[in-house]
């Protein structure tokens, strides 16, 4: 090749080449579009003839078009499924400037990659490289880290195994939260209050202590004891429940019985079998009952909340 000569790929000039011997020329492609050219040499006598020998593919430069998902914590380990084209043979995907912790190609338009650590909460672009090049950035390759999701605290911390318990959860990073769980079963419903509180309805569960977990698009929150339900056996059965201070009583000097009400027990008790009235001088007391009553004083029996006046 002299002065005059040149390098084509297809129709297109080679960007620079050397011409190291009579039989040896080194050359730097051109751009063009996907596709197979022929690359040809030409002196001041001719031009090389084109032939399979000479073939050059031009492969289509990776894009990414989409994340799944679009965020995790910055703790890394997301598993993130990058979609796009081009993708066959990648051989890096960095999250930013830092390398996946681990990728899968496992189509020319999927990838599967795990994301890895940051020191803070971040975005970034992710890109696949192949030996055609690197994945343009984009609005589309955008990864977002986040501070990791986090149960501290459950209140209440036990309800019946036929669920229907409202618990507020407490924590940290609950915005955005897609789950929560009481051991494997969801929720019946809940409500994101803020980025630290969440309020949930317990579901059906069998007796035992379970961990509540809040899951976001940065993650679910590690178990602790400081996330822990206990599932109760509702008591079966009637059964009795002493009721709290009187709301009512009345009694006339010289009169020898004397009213006194109290409200239903808080857990809808049974009646109560018997109780002591003890008079407010300690001389006087006596086991009740239905028809108990003491000279100059009385009291009433409850019945499920209704008071009897003797």
């Amino acid at each position: 090749v002299a002065a005059s000569g040149a390098v084509m790929f297809g129709s297109t000039a080679a960007t620079s080449y050397t011409v190291s011997s009579s039989t040896s020329i080194i050359a730097v492609s051109p751009a063009e579009s996907a596709g197979t050219v022929d690359i040809t040499v030409t002196n001041p006598a001719n031009t090389s003839a084109i032939s399979s020998a000479d073939q050059f593919t031009y492969e289509a430069v990776p894009t990414v078009t989409s994340l799944s998902p679009t965020s995790g914590a910055f703790v890394g380990g997301t598993s993130v499924t990058i979609t796009g084209t081009n993708l066959t043979g990648a051989t890096a995907v960095d999250f930013g400037v830092l390398a996946a912790t681990a990728y899968t190609v496992n189509s020319s338009t999927s990838i599967a990659a795990t994301s890895p650590a940051v020191t803070s909460a971040t975005s970034v672009d992710v890109t696949v490289t192949t030996p055609s090049g690197t994945s343009a950035t984009s609005a589309a390759d955008h990864f977002t880290y986040g501070a990791a999701v986090a149960v501290t605290a459950v209140s209440s911390t036990s309800g019946p195994t036929a669920g229907g318990t409202t618990v507020t959860i407490t924590g940290t990073s609950f915005t955005g939260a897609t789950g929560v769980r009481f051991a494997s079963a969801v929720a019946s419903s809940y409500t994101v209050n803020s980025a630290t509180q969440i309020t949930a309805t317990s579901p059906a569960q069998a007796a035992g202590t379970v961990d509540v977990t809040v899951t976001t698009p940065s993650g679910t929150s590690a178990s602790s004891g400081a996330d822990q339900f206990t599932y109760e056996v509702a008591p079966t059965g009637v059964h009795a429940t002493v009721p709290g201070a009187p709301t009512y009583a009345s009694a006339n000097a010289g009169n020898i019985s004397a009213r006194v009400s109290w409200g239903v027990p808080a857990d809808n008790g049974s009646a109560i079998a018997g109780y002591t009235v003890t008079a407010a001088d300690s001389t006087t007391s006596l086991n009740g009952g239905e028809n108990c009553v003491a000279p100059g004083r009385g009291h009433d029996l409850l019945h499920g909340g209704r008071s009897h006046q003797r």
